[in-house]
């Protein structure tokens, strides 16, 4: 009960990541968090408006936003936005991606792969090319 306090005190809603709204999600907030709200604010800058609708803390636990149907800006801000609003804080870009897909959107090239999050994927990509 003190965490959802010091949230509702400190945080402003439309800025908040799934696991600050349901707090059994994850086990803690991390850099992950803070990638969710500069997506928001990313979005809010772009299409000024907000990217969920206000109040509405389902539409932020179901990741229900839509990209107007005027964006000037590409695929590569859908994507990128798409990357750092992704509800499961684990499978989220992290800043490091954020920043080289701002690179490319702003250079217009495509979008880096996304970041592979274990080592068993890549074990099994290297598998899968083996032939046989």
């Amino acid at each position: 009960a003190e965490a959802e306090e010091v949230i509702e005190k400190t945080t402003t809603q439309m800025f908040r990541a799934p696991e600050m709204i349901d707090l059994f999600v994850a086990k803690k907030l991390t850099q992950a968090t803070d990638v969710w709200a500069l997506g928001a604010c990313l979005y809010s800058l772009a299409f000024l408006q907000n990217c969920f609708e206000e109040g509405s803390n389902l539409a932020i636990l179901s990741r229900k936003y839509k990209i107007p149907e005027d964006n000037a800006y590409g695929e590569g801000l859908v994507e990128l936005l798409d990357r750092m609003l992704t509800v499961d804080s684990k499978a989220r870009a992290d800043m490091t991606e954020v920043i080289l897909c701002l690179s490319a959107v702003y250079s217009g090239r495509p979008l880096p792969p996304r970041k592979e999050k274990s080592s068993k994927k890549k074990e099994e990509k290297e598998d899968d090319g083996s032939g046989g």
